[in-house]
């Protein structure tokens, strides 16, 4: 966030991601406990999960779904 002089859920943060490490977005899994970053990675087409710690299973069927053939 210092680089950037923005952080989440402000849309530079995560522009400066997509482009420092060449993600692709669509590509790239992006976990978070906060519903505004979510929205965030969201609106920049990251494959988002909300992370709830009382709830790590859910987590897991999520990663199993989404990386099934």
């Amino acid at each position: 966030s210092f680089e950037v002089g923005a952080v989440k859920p402000r849309p530079p943060i995560y522009q400066h991601a997509i482009d420092r490490f060449g993600l692709v977005p669509e590509e790239t899994l992006y976990f978070d406990d906060l519903p505004a970053n979510i929205a965030a990675g969201r609106d920049f087409g990251f494959r988002c999960f909300l992370y709830d710690l009382n709830n790590h299973a859910a987590c897991e069927a999520w990663l199993a779904r989404e990386l099934a053939p």
